[in-house]
């Protein structure tokens, strides 16, 4: 015997109910898993003693930014930065700052450290 129809038109609702509600814990967990990983780079990059020894340079030799504009590569290796593929590194053009960008779940992001205003990392900011 077949269920009832009423039966079977509140399964259907519970199911659409079901169904919005796991799109809708994706997509948060998404935004959840994007926020973990900016947090572990900004944190892995702001506490890694080579990073910091290259900041360090850079403060004491603004010239350092030239070469680090000119050859990238060269000047992290130097350094011991290791730097992974997903990530770009370079100079702005017009300050003495060094940026890095990269992109997690579609959205792009960016740590930067500007010898006159420090620290600064966020979202969708290119310059």
């Amino acid at each position: 015997m077949p269920l009832p129809p009423d039966h079977v038109h509140r399964l259907k609702q519970d199911l659409a109910r079901h169904r919005d509600q796991l799109t809708r814990t994706v997509q948060q967990q998404m935004r959840l898993n994007t926020e973990i990983a900016v947090h572990n780079f900004v944190l892995n990059t702001a506490e890694n003693m080579h990073v910091r020894a290259l900041l360090d340079a850079l403060a004491d030799d603004p010239g350092l930014f030239a070469r680090l504009n000119r050859d990238t590569a060269q000047v992290l290796s130097e350094y011991k930065v290791s730097v992974p593929d997903w990530v770009t590194v370079r100079v702005p053009s017009g300050y003495r700052a060094v940026r890095a960008e990269f992109s997690v779940n579609g959205s792009r992001f960016y740590v930067e450290w500007d010898t006159e205003r420090g620290f600064d990392a966020g979202e969708d900011e290119i310059r």
